[in-house]
């Protein structure tokens, strides 16, 4: 069983750029090594969620930014 993709093509865009931000804050050395593990997390979440055009949160608030055929 595949999830329903909920995630349009804008919406995956800025999720993957600020995964992008999070993650850099870490490795640049802007934040705290606990909290930039935590940034670090939540931004590979964020890159899951864009590449599978699937929220888990999305899906259960029936929020779908996927345009209609």
């Amino acid at each position: 069983m595949r999830a329903e993709p909920n995630l349009g093509n804008i919406e995956r865009i800025v999720r993957v750029v600020i995964a992008i931000i999070l993650i850099s804050l870490y490795f640049l050395g802007f934040v705290p090594r606990t909290v930039g593990i935590l940034l670090t997390i939540l931004g590979g979440i964020l890159v899951a969620s864009a590449y599978l055009s699937f929220c888990p949160l999305w899906g259960i608030l029936r929020i779908s930014t996927k345009k209609q055929k």
